[in-house]
């Protein structure tokens, strides 16, 4: 087997092959000058053909071109730092924008508490009902941003599952989208939903997005009715 060094030409390889009786191999590591100057990935073999009193008379070229292999590995490589490159990009904007919108919301949070202490006992039922809706939106609010966050993260370690229990996810998501189903005099029926083993953030966006889609998407002057229920 001989030693095919980079940049040599086609010519003296079977040179080499006529000259000492042996097989020449090629990986797709090798590199080979063609006529026109331009180096070419090459990869299989040249052997000698020798006859009957075993002269050699002549060999038989095997060539497989991987140029198109090599630029596609190329390109994978290029499109890999890219895609690491925005990961990065979207991990620290998303870092930045998490902790940005989470200030406001502890205010709003912090600032429901000292409502809740200081004015709680001349609030009508009404009134604390709205405080207690207001407080507990922010706290799903800060959790989904949390959320976001740990996606955005590369190679982030999974979020582990936790018993979720769905009619109470979407009375959450109902409640979040109290405003818009008044605006459009739209309205939600829960039927029996099971407890599923999942996230409890992805499954709370899971039905804002459905529902949120279903208010958003309706016929024109009719008043939307969703239905949620489930069956194995």
């Amino acid at each position: 087997m001989n030693d095919v060094k980079s940049g040599e030409t086609i010519e003296n390889l079977v040179k080499k092959s006529l000259k000492d009786g042996s097989t020449v191999y090629l990986s797709s590591d090798t590199v080979l000058t063609n006529k026109r100057g331009f180096d070419v990935p090459v990869g299989d073999s040249i052997a000698p053909i020798k006859d009957a009193k075993g002269n050699i008379i002549g060999a038989i070229l095997v060539f497989q071109d991987f140029s198109a292999s090599k630029q596609g590995e190329e390109k994978m490589r290029r499109d890999n730092m890219e895609l690491k490159r925005n990961n990065e990009d979207l991990q620290k904007f998303t870092a930045f924008a998490s902790h940005d919108m989470r200030e406001p919301l502890r205010k709003v949070m912090s600032f429901g508490n000292l409502l809740r202490k200081k004015y709680g006992d001349v609030l009508d039922e009404q009134g604390k009902d709205y405080l207690y809706r207001m407080q507990s939106a922010a706290l799903r609010m800060e959790g989904y941003l949390g959320s976001v966050l740990n996606l955005a993260r590369v190679g982030a370690v999974k979020t582990p599952m936790h018993s979720v229990n769905l009619n109470q996810a979407v009375a959450d998501v109902v409640s979040d989208l109290e405003s818009r189903l008044r605006e459009s005099g739209g309205t939600v029926e829960i039927g029996d939903l099971p407890t599923l083993n999942a996230d409890p953030i992805q499954m709370g966006q899971l039905f804002q997005n459905l529902i949120g889609n279903a208010l958003k998407y309706r016929k024109k002057d009719v008043s939307p009715v969703v239905k949620i229920s489930a069956r194995r």
